[in-house]
Parts: structure tokens; sequence; C-alpha cells
């Protein structure tokens, strides 16, 4: 079977079932006014001279309404976004039963389909440098601007959202870590503390370092292997040394002399 056909099935029900519902709002109205006949002419409402005067005043009612909402005027829009407004705006008019044919890549051409019951003709969409142009039935035009706004509206919400710069935190303009650790722990705080910090900003390393010996430490060591390496890679050096006491042993002929009272 075709695909078309339960498509095309559902739209003539579809069709009857609208158009039984306009015949009952047409009866339902005829009536109304053949009710207010009854009271001024004192007859009954299913007179045939108040039915049928009921009738064309209901008639003339929807006419005159059908005039008012289905006359054909143009609207014109402010475009934001020119790349995505015409397949957005086919789409639409897709969805409210129009058959759409693209004249160019600036105009839209359309016409309703038969079981749409869109009365008044199709719409014209016309898009300039700056204005799209909405030329069809008044409200079906109204329709078509309403979508056109929510539209735009969720494509904003939608663009905001996947921005990658989008701020969603606080910004820290300066950091200062001070910590002590072992010095075996000195290629772990590289690699995650300072590579970090170094992905996302300027990284400079004060470093505090303290050694100490109970037996002392050579000062040739800070003087001839330290030195020269911190002259050449450090730009500020600061080294305090705190030398080791030696007490000198008395000889034979020195006297103790006791602490005075």
């Amino acid at each position: 079977m075709n695909r078309s056909t339960p498509s095309f099935v559902f739209g003539t029900f579809r069709l009857v079932v609208l158009s039984l519902l306009a015949l009952a709002l047409l009866l339902g109205t005829g009536l109304l006014f053949a009710a207010v006949l009854s009271l001024v002419n004192d007859d009954g409402i299913v007179s045939s001279r108040n039915l049928s005067v009921g009738l064309v005043c209901g008639l003339i009612g929807w006419l005159f309404a059908a005039v008012f909402h289905l006359r054909r005027e143009t609207v014109a829009i402010a475009v934001r976004d020119r790349e995505h407004f015409v397949p957005t705006a086919k789409l639409l008019l897709a969805e409210m039963g129009y058959d759409v044919t693209l004249r160019n890549p600036k105009q839209l051409s359309t016409r309703p389909r038969f079981h749409s019951l869109l009365l008044g003709g199709g719409i014209e969409v016309l898009l300039d440098a700056t204005y799209a142009h909405l030329t069809g039935p008044k409200l079906c035009v109204e329709l078509l601007r309403h979508r056109l706004r929510v539209s735009a509206h969720l494509g904003l919400v939608q663009q905001s959202l996947r921005e990658k710069s989008r701020i969603t935190e606080k910004l820290v303009k300066r950091a200062e870590l001070r910590l002590r650790i072992k010095p075996h722990l000195l290629a772990e705080l590289q690699t995650n503390v300072v590579d970090v910090l170094m992905a996302k900003s300027d990284v400079v390393c004060e470093v505090s370092l303290l050694a100490q010996s109970e037996r002392g430490i050579p000062e040739s060591t800070l003087d001839f292997q330290i030195d020269r390496w911190l002259e050449q890679n450090a730009s500020q050096v600061d080294v305090h040394k705190h030398f080791i006491q030696l007490h000198k042993p008395l000889s034979s002929g020195e006297i103790a002399l006791p602490d005075a009272v």
C-alpha cells in the first residue's frame, strides 16, 4: 500500500469533521438570531420567517468575520539569522498545512493543501537585506509570525548553551600556593600542580629550600656546586648560612675562671 494513502484518508476524515463542525456552528448562530427575532416578532423560533432570517444574519456575520481575519496584508519582521531563516520558514509553513515552493534563495511561495482548511490563499515570504515580508491572510500571517518569533527565541537559547566561552564560574586573577613537601614528590608536584596551572596561566615558582645537617654541610658545596647553577638559571637568589660554632679546648696552662656571682 502506498504510504500517502493513510495520510489522504486521515486528511479527508479531518475535512469532513471540520466541515460538520462549521455547519453546526453556522446553524447554532442562525438559531441564536432566530431566538432574538422570535422575541421581537412574538413568534416561534423554528418559524420559517425567523429561521430563514436568522440563518442569513448568521451567515453574514461569519462572512464579515472571515473578511476581517482573512483579508490579505503584508507584515515585515526583522531577521537576525539570514542563513537559517528561509529553511525555518519553509518548515513552519509545511507544518501549518501549506505546500511550499522555493522561487529563489530569498523568496517562498505557498498554497494551502486540500485538507488543511486554510482559507484566504497562500502566504508569500520575501527576504531582503534586513527584513522578511510576509504576505497572506491576516490570521495565517500572524500565526506564522508568532511561530517564527518562538523559533528565533529558541535558537538564541540553544546558541547560548552551546557557547564554549560562556562564563559559568568565578575567575581567579592571581593565586599563590605555599607548601612544604619531600624532595621525592617534586616530580608529582610538577605534573599535578605546575603543569596544570601553566596550561591556563603564566607560572613563576618561588622556591624556599631548607637544608640542615647535624654534621654540617661543606661551604664549598653551596659556593661552587650550587651557586654556579643558581647564577645561570635563577633570577633572584638569597642564601642564608648558619655556621656550626666550634668550641676550642682549654690548654694545660689556662685556668677556667668561675662565673661571676
